[in-house]
């Protein structure tokens, strides 16, 4: 089923593309419209290493820009799902969690905030399947988004929990 989503994505992104005329470099932008200013987004071989199944490899450009369009409703609607009380829900969260930053690369520091305030409360929960998924999430996001972008956030986390 993954495999065949990937693809449906893929060949949406392609036409997408085609009906907006667009003709996109490589990488799908550049790192300035991803707020990576200051960092090499390019991808490397680490970064195709964090990617979750059933990805074999980097998303194409189309289905990158196809998915970045619509980050936002995405990004809030895998949120709810991790938040969800049923453990199938939350892990059906976290695997849309992953792919999704699989799809938006460093485009996701748009929403850092709310991406790494869930991360955190779903790395610790009762289901290990669901809080594996938010892991490797948290590796695609990391592999993407510039340190200086996360680093701060994930340390103030760190500094509250401590707190509290």
């Amino acid at each position: 089923n993954g495999v065949n989503a990937l693809a449906l994505v893929e060949s949406v992104g392609a036409a997408n593309d085609a009906a907006l005329n667009v003709e996109g470099e490589a990488d799908g932008g550049s790192g300035e419209e991803r707020g990576t200013r200051g960092w090499d987004p390019s991808p490397s071989e680490e970064a195709a290493a964090t990617l979750p199944p059933p990805f074999a490899g980097r998303p194409s450009a189309s289905a990158r820009r196809l998915v970045r369009s619509l980050l936002p409703s995405l990004v809030r609607g895998a949120l709810t799902e991790v938040r969800e009380w049923t453990s199938g829900k939350r892990n059906a969260g976290a695997r849309l969690l992953g792919t999704i930053v699989a799809f938006a690369e460093a485009a996701a520091s748009r929403h850092l905030g709310d991406l790494m305030k869930e991360i955190v409360a779903a790395v610790g929960d009762d289901d290990r399947d669901t809080a594996e998924r938010v892991v490797v999430a948290a590796r695609v996001l990391g592999a993407h988004v510039s340190p200086s972008h996360w680093l701060p956030i994930a340390l103030d986390h760190v500094v509250a929990d401590k707190a509290s």
